[in-house]
């Protein structure tokens, strides 16, 4: 995410420190509601067309290889979408995870500082801007 105002002092750069990490954390709790979504979607899907899920996540996958060999077989393809969606659910989370902790660090850093900065205020700012279509 590109800055939003130039940095003319050190309060600037702060409140861009504060908005980006809020803007982090609530663009990956955005992406992983809709990949629980999708995620549940594969499985139902998946359970639909009679796999067992279980089996699915023990079969190892290599995406690009299964690619490259057209995905004859129905079975490695079910278990790559799977895969695929899983580990795109971890992404989301481990960044939920990582950007809380960073935020936790920023006001950290904003409390030894002495800095006034309206986080709430930076809050409502980011939440307008990750719900833009």
């Amino acid at each position: 995410m590109t800055r939003k105002t130039p940095m003319n002092s050190v309060e600037d750069f702060v409140r861009e420190l504060v908005r980006s990490t809020l803007w982090d954390v609530g663009y990956h709790e955005r992406e992983l509601r809709e990949a629980k979504k999708v995620l549940k979607a594969v499985e139902e899907m998946l359970q639909r067309s009679d796999f067992d899920l279980e089996h699915l996540k023990e079969i190892e996958t290599d995406e690009d290889e299964l690619i490259e060999a057209g995905f004859e077989d129905i079975e490695h393809l079910a278990a790559a979408l799977l895969a695929n969606r899983s580990g795109l659910l971890k992404h989301h989370e481990d960044g939920v995870q990582n950007g809380c902790h960073h935020l936790g660090m920023v006001k950290t850093l904003l409390s030894r500082g002495g800095f006034d900065i309206d986080i709430a205020e930076i809050q409502k700012q980011v939440d307008a801007d990750l719900h833009k279509p």
